[in-house]
């Protein structure tokens, strides 16, 4: 998890500062770093979400729309469970965490589902109860 945070956040602070007008680039550089990150039912899940009329307003690894390699230097990682584990970050004066829930994938440990919080409750990003 901790490489991820970093090749994910750093690749969006080297963007900004090398190449803003090429979001095309970006992005390339996001998808290659989600389909080596996250097992490949996550990762077409994320890549379909708005398609079916879902829409995602904030990117899942961080719970906001704000990304900064600020965040890498508080930033820590908790086990919860065997396969889920919380990410805190402070930025600025806001906390925030994320929840992860990790799997195997050809031998290799990725990132398989999110969670996040929205009118007080926590939901499971792939569970289709959070867009009722």
């Amino acid at each position: 998890l901790k490489n991820f945070y970093k090749v994910y956040i750093m690749t969006f602070e080297d963007y900004l500062k090398i190449n803003p007008g090429h979001p095309d680039q970006l992005t390339a550089k996001i998808d290659s770093i989600e389909r080596a990150y996250l097992t490949s039912k996550f990762y077409n899940y994320l890549k379909t979400v708005n398609k079916d009329g879902l829409v995602l307003d904030f990117d899942p690894f961080i719970g906001g729309q704000m990304i900064d390699k600020l965040m890498l230097e508080e930033m820590t990682f908790k086990k919860i469970d065997n396969d889920l584990y919380e990410v805190h970050y402070k930025y600025g004066d806001y906390y925030n965490k994320v929840k992860l829930r990790i799997g195997k994938e050809s031998g290799l440990f990725k990132i398989r589902d999110a969670f996040f919080e929205a009118d007080g409750r926590e939901y499971e990003l792939t569970k289709e109860e959070w867009n009722h």
